[in-house]
């Protein structure tokens, strides 16, 4: 099951391999958008079809023969060659998968009034299988700004976790790095402008128990330990996945620009699941064509202690603005995950502080940016994982 820290920085280089001359079936861009934005879209949704920076969909089983996953470490190469020598995974050949990079929305004038259901579990990402065709379910990615570019590598933090049990999430990457910069891999631009990423309709086929073997224990592991951590999941579970990264390694208090980075990278992420909502329904119904307005889905977002961990942010502010971002995206729910750990006084606390907001009743943005900045949140420190 997986953890929600952040990736940290000290691995290895990623590997690069050019794979310009291989061909694969897809749709791209100009076809892509018509069907996001068209027929049965949400009803604001022509206003952000410029955000739509880009798209393609695969046919996952073409992607995954063509751009084979290339694990380096030891451990995940030996998992990987196990799971297709005793089960033979091969992916749908019916199933599609959409990977869609979208550029900075611009935040709201003010705050919303809209009541997104906020819940906590203390567990990690299960993945369970939503029966409500209705809902729309994302699990964050918390990435690094170069989308999994070290998933082959010895660390097994959230972010390479999600690779490992999904093996077409490293078909992505292997794609990434061969797609001569057509599609690029970046969820951020310097620093400054979040471009998130989203793919739609991927297979997860194991399920790791990360209890012992987490972090950088995993390259540490016997085979197995990992043998005995991994179940193979027959039929896959069906996932999508919002990928953004976290400002990281402040010190002190949060800035205002910091604060508003995170909520503006949030609110990006959130608002481009909503608008993939018909779409990615689509998608995982494995239906030749949109048949539900997004007005009557319902997206649910989960997430964890995004851009906390490795990246040292503060959990009280982390939660504050993801449920902020979530309001102003008109989000119908998000659910933290949040270990098995005691943070029953930062849910305290950060409950604190939105009702207070609430009862101020509409805020502009600015005002409650600088409200946030006045409480002033202080940056953790990294926990090395």
């Amino acid at each position: 099951m997986s953890r929600f820290v952040d990736s940290a920085d000290d691995y290895e280089q990623p590997h690069h391999v050019s794979r310009g001359d291989v061909q694969i079936d897809a749709k791209h861009l100009p076809e892509l958008k018509h069907e996001i934005f068209g027929i049965g879209a949400d009803r604001h949704a022509a206003k952000f079809a410029d955000k739509l920076e880009n798209a393609i969909e695969f046919n996952g089983n073409d992607l995954f023969n063509k751009f084979k996953p290339m694990f380096q470490d030891r451990n995940k190469a030996f998992l990987y060659k196990t799971i297709m020598d005793k089960h033979n995974y091969v992916p749908s050949r019916d199933r599609r998968v959409l990977m869609t990079r979208w550029l900075t929305f611009t935040l709201p004038d003010s705050t919303s009034t809209f009541k997104t259901k906020v819940t906590y579990k203390s567990d990690t990402f299960t993945y369970d299988q939503n029966q409500d065709k209705s809902t729309i379910e994302w699990h964050l990615n918390f990435a690094n700004y170069d989308l999994f570019s070290y998933y082959s590598q010895r660390l097994l933090a959230q972010d390479e976790l999600q690779v490992l049990e999904c093996f077409q999430l490293a078909s992505i990457r292997e794609y990434l790095c061969g797609c001569n910069y057509s599609f690029s891999s970046k969820v951020g631009e310097n620093g400054e402008k979040p471009t998130p990423i989203l793919i739609s309709n991927v297979e997860r086929v194991l399920n790791i128990d990360t209890t012992n073997i987490y972090g950088n224990k995993f390259t540490k592991a016997t085979q197995q330990e990992i043998i005995d951590a991994s179940t193979y999941l027959n039929p896959a579970s069906i996932v999508n996945i919002l990928a953004i990264e976290a400002p990281k390694s402040g010190q002190g208090s949060y800035k205002e620009s910091e604060i508003r980075y995170i909520l503006l990278t949030c609110y990006t992420g959130f608002m481009a699941a909503k608008l993939l909502a018909s779409k990615t329904n689509q998608l995982n119904e494995m239906q030749q064509k949109i048949t539900s307005s997004s007005l009557s889905l319902k997206t649910i977002i989960h997430t964890g202690w995004f851009g906390c961990g490795a990246y040292g942010g503060n959990r009280i502010l982390m939660l504050i603005l993801q449920i902020i971002a979530a309001k102003l995206a008109e989000i119908h729910e998000i659910v933290f995950h949040t270990l098995a750990i005691d943070c029953e006084a930062e849910i305290n606390e950060a409950s604190v502080c939105l009702g207070e907001i609430e009862k101020s009743g509409r805020m502009d943005i600015d005002g409650l940016i600088n409200h946030l900045v006045k409480k002033n949140y202080k940056w953790d420190i990294s926990n090395g994982t």
